[in-house]
């Protein structure tokens, strides 16, 4: 049986169209994850790389929108 799972939607926080698309993305990859993961564990490195790769879109976003300068955001997107 695979239980239930809340899919979470973006809140004020992410006013912008990238951070919501990112952010939804992020908890689609987790879901994906989880699901699958239930159902065959034969490729859990495989399922770990895709969620890893998936969360990373979004910190990278975050972390741009952090930076202090036009070359703070040179730096991590090149």
């Amino acid at each position: 049986m695979i239980e239930e799972i809340k899919i979470f939607e973006p809140t004020n926080e992410y006013k912008s169209t990238l951070k919501q698309k990112s952010f939804k993305f992020s908890v689609r990859i987790a879901n994906f994850y989880k699901i699958t993961l239930q159902r065959d564990k034969s490729f859990e490195p495989l399922y770990k790389q895709a969620l890893r790769s998936g969360k990373s879109i979004a910190a990278n976003i975050y972390e741009a929108q952090s930076a202090s300068s036009q070359n703070d955001i040179n730096l991590i997107f090149h």
